[in-house]
């Protein structure tokens, strides 16, 4: 990210009478921290179809993607640079009330609620087409807004009359409880975390036993949950099937990295 805010103050004055956009998103990276990692697609077992699916961002979000993108095309010939918005969040920090509160958000949430302000102080971006557009579907914004709300209630306008009338100067702020999420969607995330995990590992020892292959993916997964050893076992076979790693020819129990 330093080489990108180096090549946007290089780049400054051209950027900004190239396109009236470029202004508003140069402004947006000096004001707000922004973290962007850059992953190989053939070292990380991510959906490309996720990433592939459109998002309809605000302008300024949308100038700024594009400022990064041009960024990284220029430097890197060939590659093909997907946005994996559903595993993006961000930490928002309130000012409306008396005191200073930081909300830990998934992008998502964070769209939805840029369009609320928005639609609740006025201005351009302020029209029905973005209003109900975000370009996710109806579930997940469901999903989002309830994450955002004390109760299940999912109509534009009542959940910006909520957030408007939310301002309690001595009452805490609660964290709404996160919907139910289906055992099988928790699974498949699991399953997407355990296998990434493994694979880092195995790139960067290159050559592991598997009890301490176990070890380093237990403690590496600690804060997220805590794989099975028959879970780690699964996942290693199908990343052997995938050729990401294989079984040492004189030692079945030690693994070693496919680059």
């Amino acid at each position: 990210m330093d080489s990108f805010s180096a090549w946007l103050e290089e780049k400054d004055i051209e950027l900004r009478s190239e396109d009236a956009a470029n202004a508003s998103a140069i402004t947006l990276h000096h004001a707000v921290a922004y973290h962007c990692d850059v992953l190989t697609a053939g070292a990380w077992p991510i959906s490309s179809a996720a990433a592939e699916h459109k998002i309809f961002l605000p302008p300024v979000l949308e100038a700024h993607t594009n400022l990064f993108t041009k960024f990284y095309t220029g430097r890197s010939t060939g590659r093909k640079l997907l946005w994996i918005h559903h595993l993006s969040f961000g930490m928002v920090q309130s000012k409306c009330f008396d005191k200073r509160y930081e909300f830990l958000l998934s992008f998502y949430q964070m769209l939805i609620l840029v369009q609320v302000k928005v639609l609740t102080m006025g201005g351009d971006e302020a029209n029905p087409k973005y209003a109900i557009n975000f370009g996710f579907s109806n579930r997940k914004l469901r999903i989002s807004v309830r994450c955002l709300m004390c109760e299940e209630v999912c109509q534009q306008q009542q959940l910006i009359a909520f957030l408007v009338e939310q301002a309690v100067p001595n009452s805490p702020v609660e964290s709404a409880k996160a919907p139910k999420t289906p055992a099988r969607e928790v699974e498949e995330d699991r399953k997407m975390s355990l296998q990434a995990a493994i694979v880092r590992i195995l790139k960067t020892r290159r050559d592991i036993h598997q009890s301490q292959l176990m070890h380093e993916v237990t403690e590496m997964l600690v804060n997220q949950f805590v794989p099975t050893a028959t879970a780690i076992k699964q996942n290693v076979e199908i990343l052997i099937q995938k050729e990401y790693l294989r079984r040492h020819e004189d030692d079945q129990t030690r693994f070693l990295y496919v680059a």
